[in-house]
């Protein structure tokens, strides 16, 4: 009669998600050199296309609570920023945690570095600097790097 001799093996694996892990330290504790970023998937139905580094709330007429847009109003809270360009009524990958490359508005104050980033009142899809930050201001990352000319501003988001 033949034997056969089964072994059964655990395989440890280390969980990658998203509370008291990162995936920016070895097992050793030294540095992977790999920045940690968190994306969502989001829709865009703002009727047109959404540009990558754009900051877009959620759209309230839609209640899946994914769908996104760039129109912005007094106290809206970002709800994360378009990693590539998005056509309109397309699934998007948005980034929500993690350095950033985000379209800032300079008509607002400066970008400062170490300072807050806020999104417009009144535009949306863009990033803004607040000196005085009002009730309705809502910061969504911290701009790393000063900038007084409309462009890409790199910041760290934090909106988990």
């Amino acid at each position: 009669m033949a034997f056969l001799a089964l072994t059964i093996t655990t395989a440890v694996m280390a969980d990658v998600g998203p509370v008291g892990r990162s995936t920016s330290l070895n097992a050793d504790g030294t540095s992977t050199d790999v920045l940690e970023k968190w994306f969502i998937n989001v829709k865009n139905t703002s009727g047109g296309s959404i540009s990558a580094g754009a900051p877009v709330i959620l759209d309230e007429t839609e209640l899946d609570g994914f769908s996104v847009n760039t129109s912005s109003t007094a106290g809206k809270t970002v709800h994360c920023v378009v990693a590539v360009a998005c056509a309109d009524d397309a699934l998007c990958k948005c980034q929500t945690y993690g350095v950033a490359s985000v379209t800032y508005d300079a008509t607002g104050d400066d970008a400062v570095a170490g300072a807050p980033a806020f999104i417009g009142e009144t535009s949306g899809g863009t990033a803004y600097g607040v000196t005085t930050p009002d009730a309705l201001d809502r910061p969504f990352g911290i701009f790393l790097e000063a900038k007084s000319t409309s462009g890409s501003v790199s910041t760290f988001l934090k909106m988990r």
